[in-house]
């Protein structure tokens, strides 16, 4: 909006009037059902960030998969030919050193790192499979976890909150792959103002990643009685399996 672009947003449900923007158009559709073409009129890039969060097998394939399929097909259909497919972090390979570039290569067994892996690795893809197919330019960004600094609630992969204790997991200096959601919105319109210079795929974090202690200590600005309690990595498979028997 502030580039001054009209807006259209979809989602499946139609958002609280405080949660609303002015100026933005919203749509309530579950595109993982099937779309319209009114949800393309007038449009001429479409940033597709919908997918899937929890649940098993069914419900990526239907949220995250089918979803890819169905938005890109309709804006192949609607004659756009700009698709800004946003994925994750999370499709990478493990990294056997600390560096991580755009052209890195995707985890090879889609399967092995359960049901959201999954889903986000097929629905990138499909969507760049498909776009070549159907003459729609396609490009990737994969943010890391999404934080809002503003009103910071800490990502899943810092750890768990339970009450009045947070269980965080791994060691108090271990970075962590996030990104400011604001300075992701940033670099998405800049992509979308850029098209054909912007590079695909594209990895974004913050320039300089935060520990998980000073992850926490913003947490505590907000809870001062809020107590942590680490879990070492190593007792994650153990504690685990004794959950599922």
């Amino acid at each position: 909006l502030s580039r001054g672009r009209p807006v259209r947003v979809v989602a499946r449900r139609e958002p609280s009037p405080w949660e609303r923007i002015p100026d933005v158009e919203y749509i309530v559709a579950d595109i993982a059902g099937g779309v319209g073409a009114q949800l393309f009129k007038g449009i001429d890039t479409v940033i597709h960030a919908a997918a899937e969060t929890a649940g098993g097998w069914e419900e990526h394939q239907r949220n995250s998969i089918d979803a890819t399929i169905n938005m890109v097909s309709g804006s192949a259909a609607a004659d756009i030919r700009h698709f800004l497919h946003v994925s994750s972090l999370a499709v990478l390979a493990q990294a056997r050193s600390g560096s991580i570039g755009d052209q890195h290569p995707l985890e090879s067994d889609s399967k092995g790192s359960g049901p959201y892996v999954w889903g986000k690795l097929e629905s990138e893809r499909r969507a760049v499979g498909l776009g070549q197919e159907l003459g729609v330019s396609v490009k990737v960004i994969r943010p890391g976890a999404l934080v809002d600094y503003r009103n910071f609630d800490p990502p899943g992969r810092l750890g768990k909150r339970l009450g009045n204790i947070f269980v965080a997991v791994g060691s108090p200096a271990d970075k962590l792959g996030v990104v400011d959601v604001a300075f992701a919105g940033r670099c998405l319109a800049w992509m979308i103002d850029g098209w054909d210079e912007v590079p695909s795929p594209l990895n974004l974090l913050d320039p300089s990643l935060p520990t998980k202690r000073e992850l926490l200590q913003r947490l505590r600005q907000t809870n001062p009685d809020l107590t942590v309690l680490w879990l070492p990595r190593f007792l994650l498979l153990p504690l685990s399996w004794m959950a599922l028997m």
